[in-house]
């Protein structure tokens, strides 16, 4: 069995001599693909910055009877650490997919190389595995203006005033005495932030709608459902956020985004008695 101690302690990674390969199936229900990206961003090792900013590649493989390429899977990857997800796979690479497993095991177990490469990209064409060319013209360059799309397909929003994965999200700035009304017509989302030029402590409102509040540290950040400090669920009727009793989050400057859930599910009940 291996021992991973020498490389993880207490959340920090540890120079050692092991690589370590993380795999995660695209639909396993209860360890998904995105609950380990989450940890494996948080983990503290000489390459954790590179890892958070990396571009996710595609691990082609030749399919030599149809004589093209096919998606093996998508990896993030570093020096001694490797995330892998592998497309219509669950807590196990299903075994009609043993050209994905082979691919893997012979890149990382039988490598030759020094220094250690990991998984490699066999496709030497167009892109070759990077995919931040197709996701930056996919979210419209982050609309020029607002946003610059970098090398690893994500958008830096110019200013705090624009969210968004493509930055086309306006954020409204608060400051002391303002109120707002924020209409909706169905889902929705809406954006603000407190950069500090005034005095903001308290947030008060009310909904006739249930919402989720999400909030991160910092004016210029983007909290989600994905990726926040703090969340407040199923919020209904009236609400008051004091920012003195989050301080670790709200002191300085910080953002919220309200998701409106604007669709109501109507429940379909009928008499299984007489449906024959």
């Amino acid at each position: 069995m291996l021992n991973t101690t020498e490389c993880l302690n207490g959340g920090v990674m540890q120079p050692c001599e092991t690589s370590l390969l993380v795999y995660a199936g695209e639909y396993d229900a209860i360890n998904g693909a995105h609950s380990q990206q989450e940890w494996l961003g948080n983990l503290n090792h000489r390459n954790s910055y590179v890892f958070k900013i990396s571009d996710r590649k595609i691990y082609y493989l030749n399919n030599a009877v149809a004589n093209e390429w096919i998606a093996g899977g998508y990896y993030r990857q570093v020096p001694q650490l490797t995330y892998l997800t592998v497309p219509g796979a669950g807590w196990a690479v299903d075994y009609s997919n043993w050209d994905t497993s082979y691919a893997v095991f012979m890149d990382y177990m039988g490598a030759a190389t020094e220094p250690f490469v990991g998984l490699e990209c066999k496709k030497t064409e167009g892109e070759a595995c990077s995919v931040a060319l197709q996701m930056c013209a996919a979210m419209n360059e982050c609309w020029g203006y607002l946003g610059t799309c970098l090398g690893n397909g994500l958008c830096q929003c110019r200013s705090a005033d624009w969210k968004g994965a493509d930055c086309s999200q306006r954020s409204i700035s608060m400051y002391d005495g303002m109120s707002a009304y924020l209409k909706s017509e169905g889902d929705k989302w809406y954006s603000l932030y407190y950069d500090g030029t005034s005095e903001v402590s308290i947030v008060k409102g009310s909904t006739g709608l249930p919402i989720d509040i999400y909030i991160s540290a910092g004016a210029a950040s983007d909290p989600t459902e994905f990726s926040n400090d703090m969340v407040l669920k199923n919020v209904y009727g009236d609400f008051e956020i004091d920012a003195t009793d989050f301080h670790q989050y709200m002191s300085n400057t910080y953002a919220i985004s309200i998701f409106v859930n604007g669709v109501v599910d109507v429940a379909n009940e009928f008499d299984v008695k007489n449906t024959l």
